[in-house]
């Protein structure tokens, strides 16, 4: 009943719908997210991988203004986004995660900006100091931070115009206010 466990991995490297993405179809339906309403896709790891399928489908991208995505440490290779959708997918180059689909992204793909950043151990250490190395210390979210920390100092234009048009379609600035909804989702086959 685990929406969230290997066989959705399986099933979105595999090109098939996954519960994940019904459960966001879904959750966005019962939000009642008017039709001009700027969406964002944000997800890791897994969801990462979701983001990469939700941003890539004609019928969610056509009944929704999905202007953003971010994927950060997901297997998202091959990815177009559609539309108008802008997708930021970031890949640390020492972990494993993103490199699960066997396939090196080639630049440029409309929509897509692929920032690849390498955090050496020590540095993730750092970082993270009491997490002991391994798959998973080079696949946290603090990792991951720095590496688009660097990113943006780096002045790289491609980041830069990710960012302005996000800011821009989202609408973020200081009177930004975000709402939460929990959603529980159960695979139910």
């Amino acid at each position: 009943a685990n929406a969230f466990d290997m066989d959705t991995n399986l099933r979105v490297s595999g090109a098939l719908p996954t519960a994940q993405e019904a459960a966001v179809a879904e959750a966005m339906k019962q939000m009642q997210i008017p039709a001009n309403e700027p969406v964002e896709f944000v997800g890791h790891s897994q969801g990462a991988m979701v983001v990469s399928r939700l941003v890539s489908d004609p019928l969610l991208t056509r009944r929704y203004n999905v202007t953003s995505a971010l994927a950060v440490g997901g297997a998202t290779a091959g990815v177009t986004p559609r539309g108008n959708v802008k997708m930021l997918a970031v890949e640390n180059t020492n972990d494993i995660v993103p490199q699960l689909d066997g396939v090196s992204r080639p630049q440029p793909t409309r929509g897509l900006v692929t920032v690849k950043g390498r955090v050496d151990d020590d540095t993730a250490h750092a970082i993270e100091p009491g997490r002991l190395p391994g798959t998973a210390f080079q696949h946290g979210r603090p990792v991951y931070a720095a590496i688009v920390d660097e990113a943006q100092r780096s002045g790289d234009p491609d980041v830069a115009a990710w960012t302005r048009n996000r800011q821009a379609t989202i609408g973020l600035d200081s009177t930004t206010r975000t709402e939460v909804y929990d959603f529980a989702v159960t695979r139910v086959d």
